[in-house]
C-alpha cells in the first residue's frame, strides 16, 4: 500500500491511547504512546488492516486497540509478521476461553464454590492500577492453600478466576 506523505502523516496523527499518569517514565520511553514514531504508528495501521482483513478484531475500544497492538509489537520488536500471528494466536486463544462474556460472569459462577473459601485458602485481591497503568494485585504469600483450594473447587475453574479477574481489570 503506498501513501502520499501527506497521507501518511495524517494517518501517523490518528493514533489515540489512554494517558499514562504524569509520573510515568512510560510516556517518554520509544515505542510508547505518545511517543511513537511515525514508522511504529504506521505499524499500528498495518496491524490492524491486517486484522479487518482476517475479520478479526481485538476489544471493542479503538483506545485499547491501541495499546493491545502496541503490546503485541514491542513484544516482537515492531516486526509485522511475527506481531500478526501472536496476536492471531491470542485472538484464537480468547474465543476458545469465551473471554468476551467471561467479564459479564459472577465469581461464584465461575469458581463453582463460596467465594469466602477461595480468599480464605488463596487471600489476594486487585487493588486497582499503579502509575503505569498495570494492575496491582496484593497477595498474603504465606497463606495460600492450594491443596484445601482445589477440594473446594478444581484447577480449572481457579485459572478461569485468574482470567476473570483479568478481564475485569480491563473493562
Amino acid at each position: 500500500m503506498s501513501l502520499s506523505r501527506r497521507e501518511y502523516k495524517k494517518r501517523a496523527k490518528e493514533i489515540t491511547c489512554p494517558v499514562y499518569h504524569k509520573s510515568s517514565s512510560l510516556s517518554r520511553q520509544a515505542g510508547y504512546y505518545p511517543t511513537l514514531s511515525s514508522t511504529q504508528k504506521e505499524c499500528i495501521h498495518q496491524i490492524k488492516a491486517n486484522l479487518k482483513a482476517a475479520g478479526m478484531s481485538i476489544s471493542s475500544s479503538p483506545e485499547n486497540d491501541n495499546l493491545q497492538i502496541l503490546r503485541f509489537l514491542r513484544a516482537r520488536k515492531f516486526i509485522i509478521n511475527e506481531t500478526f500471528s501472536m496476536l492471531i494466536e491470542h485472538i484464537k486463544w480468547q474465543e476458545t476461553e469465551n473471554y468476551s462474556q467471561l467479564s459479564n460472569q459472577t465469581c461464584q459462577h465461575i469458581l463453582q464454590c463460596d467465594v469466602e473459601e477461595l480468599f480464605y485458602f488463596c487471600p489476594w485481591w486487585f487493588q486497582g492500577v499503579d502509575r503505569q497503568s498495570r494492575p496491582v494485585a496484593w497477595g498474603k504469600c504465606g497463606g495460600l492453600e492450594l491443596w484445601r483450594l482445589t477440594q473446594c473447587t478444581p484447577l480449572s475453574s481457579i485459572l478461569r478466576f485468574h482470567i476473570w479477574g483479568c478481564a475485569q481489570l480491563e473493562r
